[in-house]
């Protein structure tokens, strides 16, 4: 995934992005869990939420 923003964003390291998919969530679903990329290796492997019953 790609982020764009403007030169003047002052990002520093340590600073933290959140994703918000532009596809449902749902996709994630029909994945495994997600990777925890820290220091250049994965560190953790996290679970996708549980898919909600209801509307």
């Amino acid at each position: 995934m790609m982020y764009n923003a403007s030169e003047d964003t002052a990002l520093q390291v340590d600073d933290q992005l959140f994703l918000r998919p532009t596809q449902s969530e749902f996709v994630l679903l029909q994945f495994g869990d997600l990777a925890v990329w820290e220091n250049g290796a994965v560190s953790d492997w996290w679970p996708p939420l549980p898919q909600a019953n209801g509307a």
